[in-house]
């Protein structure tokens, strides 16, 4: 039933605490994995999935302790924005931004993870966010985990090869990123 669906989706939603561990945030997570492959853009299940769960699965996504929860929050997230990266991205990206700074490399690397991952498998839809994603996995290509700087690189050079593909009168969206530009 919907019920037991709610409650089986609704830990993500929750911060993390001893009632809601790794495991309920796992099966969770796996639910809206399955859930997210389906959707369409002029779906109302889109809208209410995207507007009740982005902010949440982007934070799990970069912050998770466990690498199961991280894998599938990055693939609920790919499959959001292969349905309407316009709506989704900047909201991911605001988000895992932040993570970009922390000092905690667990979560830095995965907000990397995350981008390089969106970046990818984004394709053509990234391309409204390409001056803003160039400046931020640039300035990461230089951090002091290889790992990320490494994953960085790899976005970086698809991002290039990405931006002959945007017109310089094309569509470009903002994204606030206000933390980001005073840190940088």
């Amino acid at each position: 039933s919907l019920e037991e669906i709610w409650r089986t989706v609704s830990p993500i939603l929750q911060e993390h605490s001893q009632a809601h561990d790794e495991k309920s945030h796992e099966e969770a997570l796996w639910m809206l994995s399955i859930v997210s492959k389906y959707l369409r853009k002029d779906s109302s299940s889109y809208s209410q999935l995207a507007s009740t769960f982005l902010s949440a699965v982007t934070v799990l996504a970069c912050s998770s302790g466990s690498i199961v929860s991280r894998n599938y929050a990055t693939e609920i997230l790919k499959n959001l924005c292969s349905v309407d990266a316009v709506t989704s991205f900047p909201v991911i990206l605001r988000l895992a931004s932040q993570y970009l700074h922390t000092e905690d490399d667990a979560s830095r690397l995965g907000s990397t993870v995350l981008l390089n991952q969106l970046v990818k498998t984004s394709e053509l839809s990234i391309c409204p966010f390409i001056r803003t994603l160039l400046p931020i996995a640039m300035s990461m290509m230089i951090d002091n985990v290889k790992e990320i700087a490494d994953l960085s690189a790899n976005t970086f050079s698809k991002l290039v090869y990405l931006s002959p593909l945007v017109p310089e009168n094309g569509k470009k969206i903002d994204v606030d990123l206000g933390h980001w530009n005073k840190k940088s």
